[in-house]
């Protein structure tokens, strides 16, 4: 896959996660009928699980792909080799804490499930922060 294709599609992924995180923030109501029972949680959780997936996968393969031209960066492998050592551990997690709310909504599974959340996005947010930072100097 080319930059010019990878580009887009990590922001596609990346601002679709993001907006559907925010509109579940917003004042904007969920259909009590709807598949999240009006839970902007669950809709948050959902949107936020799925982008990270997508997002953190396409970072990890852009900074593999372009290693050499990133060497003067060292903290992207880093943050690359870290991502790819914690990602599959942060999704697990936020996958059975989303499940655990979803069969039991107490405060505190609420509480785990933001948690794992924010988890998730600090990770979204530094690997955006690395490619927007670094991927124009990478094209091919």
């Amino acid at each position: 896959m080319t930059m010019k294709k990878v580009i887009p599609l990590l922001f596609a992924v990346l601002s679709a996660a993001l907006f559907l995180s925010g509109c579940a923030g917003s004042n904007r109501q969920l259909d009590p009928a709807g598949v999240y029972a009006g839970d902007k949680i669950l809709y948050t959780a959902d949107a936020t699980i799925t982008g990270a997936y997508e997002t953190l996968d396409t970072f990890v393969a852009w900074e593999h792909k372009h290693r050499a031209g990133l060497s003067k960066w060292p903290e992207v492998r880093s943050a690359a080799d870290y991502v790819r050592t914690n990602a599959k551990t942060w999704i697990d997690n936020a996958i059975t804490v989303r499940e655990l709310y979803k069969n039991f909504p107490t405060p505190e599974n609420r509480k785990s499930l933001e948690g794992a959340l924010v988890i998730l996005r600090a990770a979204l947010d530094q690997a955006s922060a690395y490619y927007q930072s670094r991927a124009p100097q990478t094209s091919t």
